[in-house]
């Protein structure tokens, strides 16, 4: 954080997301870094673990039929999905899942933002990558778990955050559907967007 102030304690950001708006990553470097085609439309899956999260709800029905429907899949699982344990993952294995689909791939990589950079749309039910994700002002897909809000420890001001922001849906079908719509209409919400990323001192240049 640098030297600290008299004054007081200063919001200075959070270093791991500079990358988003500090110009160093591009969406066109890292297909080029992954031999990945760029021209392919390309959605990022990011669910929150514990049991009562989209992953469980309806993860891997999701990815196939996105992946039925042309898209190329990124899902970056958290940590915790991959705990055997029910409160985490379900007690299931979600790796098999969701390479069974076809056409998508895992991110094990600590580090999502190159993936952020590199995405079209990005869906997910409550993770702070979703927040994150404003900053690029490209289209945000809440999937809808209400057991998930009054059973996990989310604030109502992330809540309300991520209710302002993305389209949502609360099915598998409507969130396809609404992933359809935010490709066709891209720049729907870009002011909502951009206005709420205007408010973040999380992220950006410190």
């Amino acid at each position: 954080m640098g030297r600290a102030q008299t004054s007081g304690v200063r919001v200075v950001g959070i270093p791991k997301g500079d990358g988003l708006g500090d110009g160093n990553l591009s969406k066109n470097a890292v297909y080029e870094a992954t031999e990945m085609d760029p021209a392919a439309t390309t959605v990022l899956y990011a669910p929150t673990w514990a049991q009562f999260s989209s992953l469980i709800r309806m993860g891997a029905d999701l990815v196939a039929r996105l992946t039925d429907a042309g898209y190329r899949m990124f899902v970056k699982l958290h940590d915790l999905s991959l705990d055997s344990a029910v409160v985490n993952s379900g007690g299931v294995d979600w790796l098999a899942p969701i390479l069974a689909t076809g056409y998508s791939h895992i991110l094990t990589s600590a580090d999502a933002l190159p993936w952020l950079v590199a995405d079209d749309v990005l869906m997910t039910d409550h993770r702070s990558i979703g927040v994150e994700h404003l900053v690029l002002d490209r289209p945000v897909i809440r999937i809808a778990i209400p057991e998930l809000i009054s059973n996990a420890d989310i604030g109502q001001e992330y809540v309300d955050l991520m209710g302002d922001a993305p389209t949502t849906g609360d099915s598998a079908a409507a969130v396809v559907a609404a992933v359809e719509r935010s490709m066709s209409g891209h720049g729907q919400l870009s002011n909502v967007r951009r206005a709420l990323a205007a408010q973040l001192p999380t992220i950006g240049p410190h």
